[in-house]
């Protein structure tokens, strides 16, 4: 589908599908999967990963927090979007365990860089709570109009 959009010239619409399947896969699907395997056990046990699953797990949160980071400011680069596509091809066509691991370390150096030294990237990423806040709760004043119909005409 963002692609779609991206084709139709709406990449606005197209950068936000793609941000909200990934806070979705984070927020339902990874932070849902205890819980679940906790009842289908009938309690609170830990839930076991082999080494490719913790592999897995680990390659998907650093490749989120690298695209965080570019994202932040809501806007991509070409060069920002080139290397993210370069390094998410590459990890895909080299389906190894020590491949993951070490891109999950390319991903995460990558990461620690761009928070180190870019200063507009760094404000992005640390004011993203505030803006959602903002965005999400907009506290309106005494009078504004709510976008409801005035019950005195």
């Amino acid at each position: 589908l963002a692609s779609l959009y991206a084709l139709r010239g709406d990449a606005a619409s197209a950068l936000g599908l793609l941000i909200a399947a990934k806070v979705s896969q984070w927020t339902l699907l990874v932070g849902s999967l205890p819980v679940v395997y906790a009842v289908s056990v009938g309690g609170p046990e830990p839930l076991l990963l082999d080494s490719r699953q913790v592999g897995e797990v680990l390659l998907t949160a650093a490749q989120s927090s690298f695209a965080v980071v570019l994202l932040a400011g809501l806007f991509l680069t070409p060069r920002s979007a080139i290397v993210l596509f370069a390094l998410f091809i590459t990890q895909l066509v080299l389906p190894f365990e020590s491949v993951r691991f070490a891109f999950s370390g390319v991903y995460l150096i990558a990461t620690a860089l761009l928070l180190a030294f870019n200063g507009s990237r760094r404000r992005s990423v640390f004011s993203l709570p505030y803006r959602a806040y903002q965005e999400g709760f907009v506290v309106r004043g005494r009078g504004e109009d709510d976008g409801r119909a005035s019950a005195n005409p």
